[in-house]
């Protein structure tokens, strides 16, 4: 939320109601697959490793879901902030998620 302040201006009521939407997406990933949760709404996807080095990973999403008017690549790059925590920038504009790892 830090940077999308920064970069936005809209009012508080409308950055509190954008930030009760984080922290609520679980994402699991299997060696081929991508699960993603939020409010009970579940999607599997499989999913393909492109390149690699210490703290990054590049995967592209196999679905083919993306819709090409909003520019969606279907690649990711997921930055790696130690061994439990993950980044990555939205294709869809100046916002950063983060990620860490939870137990079941």
């Amino acid at each position: 939320m830090e940077g999308f302040r920064r970069s936005r201006n809209l009012p508080e009521e409308q950055l509190a109601k954008l930030e009760s939407l984080f922290g609520k997406l679980r994402i699991t990933y299997t060696p081929k697959s991508i699960t993603t949760e939020l409010d009970e709404v579940i999607e599997t996807n499989p999913y393909k490793v492109i390149g690699s080095g210490p703290n990054a990973v590049v995967i592209q999403d196999l679905a083919q879901r993306r819709e090409p008017d909003l520019g969606l690549s279907g690649f990711m790059i997921i930055h790696f902030d130690g061994p439990d925590a993950y980044w990555l920038d939205s294709e869809l504009g100046e916002l950063r998620e983060y990620f860490r790892r939870v137990d079941r």
